[in-house]
């Protein structure tokens, strides 16, 4: 199995895997150290999830399925064998270097950065959704103009030419997309700012509509 992305608790660690091109959700007993790209030889039983036995409630299944994972698999036994390069070991390192040096703000800062929840108890989660402010814990477009603003003002004053600025700029957005897992909100504010600049660049005169 090569491990894809982690979620980590205090004394547990889940993550997602690949098995033969299939994913797989792996949820393991204890908190252990796993990085995205480590293939691991896994023993274990593969389930295929049940759906809800009480209609209107949560459906597990339906929800793995919505992620592409048909298999699950309970506290298998892992033996390290290689790593391999795989696109979301950014997100990894950047969350772990807020674990290390914000541990108190990490969830907060993790949901404003890499549009990641998972460290928020499922309670607050409840609550901002019953207080409807859900849109103030999201990532969302408005951050990426923000972002570019930003990086404009800084990369004005260091590099001379306008046409690098905009590359420079567009490398950084698809870097800020792998790090955020390619969350929907970030995909659709990057993928407009590049076809705004293509827009301009090239002079196509289409509408931003």
């Amino acid at each position: 199995v090569e491990v894809i992305n982690i979620t980590q608790k205090s004394d547990s660690t889940s993550f997602i895997g690949k098995i033969d091109n299939q994913l797989v959700s792996i949820y393991l007993k204890s908190k252990t150290d796993l990085i995205p790209g480590e293939i691991y030889q896994m023993k274990g039983l593969l389930d295929s999830p049940t759906n809800n036995s009480i209609p209107n409630t949560f459906n597990y299944r339906k929800y793995l399925l919505s992620k592409k994972i048909k298999y699950s698999s309970y506290d298998p036994s892992l033996l390290y064998i290689d790593t391999v390069f795989n696109i979301n070991v950014l997100s990894y390192h950047i969350s772990k270097y807020i674990d290390d040096y914000i541990p108190l703000s990490k969830s907060y800062v993790k949901t404003f950065i890499l549009a990641d929840k998972s460290d928020f108890d499922q309670e607050v989660i409840d609550q901002v959704s019953l207080l409807g402010i859900s849109h103030l814990f999201a990532v969302s477009g408005f951050h990426v103009a923000l972002l570019v603003v930003a990086l404009q003002k800084v990369l004005t004053r260091i590099v001379k030419r306008k046409s690098y600025i905009t590359i420079l700029i567009t490398m950084i957005l698809i870097l800020y997309l792998v790090a955020t897992s390619f969350a929907p909100s970030i995909s659709r504010a990057v993928l407009m700012y590049i076809l705004l600049t293509v827009n301009k660049r090239f002079k196509l005169k289409l509408s931003t509509i």
